[in-house]
């Protein structure tokens, strides 16, 4: 059986520093092509400019050498031809709801920061490989991108490129999961490693808001749906709203422990 052409993304993490390091197969064009970094900032009507975390972008060719790759514009690059293979590395210390940080036990990604595409074939496909993520009793994935195992490597899904930009991930020791179902609708909260005081009363509230909100709308435009939370030791109050999932960011994480700070919660989470 044969298969569409597809983007072969493997992903490492450098935590010392703070980084990601990516290398991309693109299937053959037989033609020079254009690499693209994201300009937009996810759930803002604003540009991003996420080149200034990049670094080291280069191409390898056939015979696996590698060389920097010349820039068209801030956010673009030139691959030249019979160069399928490119590489750079993304520094990720930043932590809200639109960015990518890499801590000893967080991997949080939001592929609209970090990942590189064809101009002119958005529609490739896209497998992730996490090459240095394991899955065990203790580490978890969140995400409504479709992953399997391979390997023992976990493995992401995108069916396009805007597809991937719109499905952040996050990794951890510290994740704590739990699932209602809803007319027919399979809701997954996570949370990375504060919680709130009474995780009873946080399913139950989101129970009560999304049958609400579908009853009101007669409907609901996905038949599965994931809120990332992520409530860290420092200050912020973020949240951006994806189409089968939503990141919400809101330190520090003795807020969510007071009653105003858990309203606010509930309120950016059904809004």
């Amino acid at each position: 059986m044969s298969h569409a052409p597809a983007v072969l993304v493997r992903v490492w993490r450098d935590i010392p520093k703070q980084r990601l390091q990516f290398e991309a197969q693109f299937p053959d064009t037989g033609q020079a092509w254009n690499l693209q970094l994201p300009t937009w900032r996810p759930g803002r009507y604003e540009l991003g400019n996420f080149a200034q975390y990049l670094m080291d972008v280069s191409g390898v060719t056939a015979d696996g050498q590698a060389s920097r790759l010349p820039k068209r514009g801030l956010h673009s690059w030139r691959v030249a031809e019979g160069v399928t293979t490119v590489r750079w590395t993304f520094h990720a210390d930043i932590l809200n709801a639109g960015s990518t940080c890499v801590e000893e036990d967080l991997y949080y990604v939001n592929p609209v920061n970090c990942f590189m595409y064809d101009v002119d074939r958005q529609g490739l496909a896209y497998e992730i490989r996490l090459e240095d993520l394991t899955l065990d009793d203790r580490w978890g994935l969140a995400t409504a991108m479709p992953w399997d195992d391979q390997g023992g490597v976990p493995t992401l899904h995108a069916r396009d490129v805007q597809h991937l930009m719109d499905c952040p991930w996050m990794a951890s020791p510290k994740l704590w999961h739990e699932v209602y179902r809803e007319q027919g609708v399979d809701v997954h909260l996570w949370i990375h490693d504060c919680l709130p005081s009474n995780t009873n009363r946080f399913v139950a509230d989101h129970v009560a808001f999304t049958r609400a909100q579908i009853a009101s709308f007669k409907s609901f435009p996905v038949d599965e749906y994931h809120f990332l939370y992520l409530f860290p030791d420092r200050e912020v109050r973020h949240g951006v709203e994806h189409e089968d999932s939503t990141v919400i960011a809101m330190g520090p994480a003795a807020r969510i422990q007071s009653e105003e700070g858990y309203m606010e919660i509930i309120g950016i989470a059904s809004h």
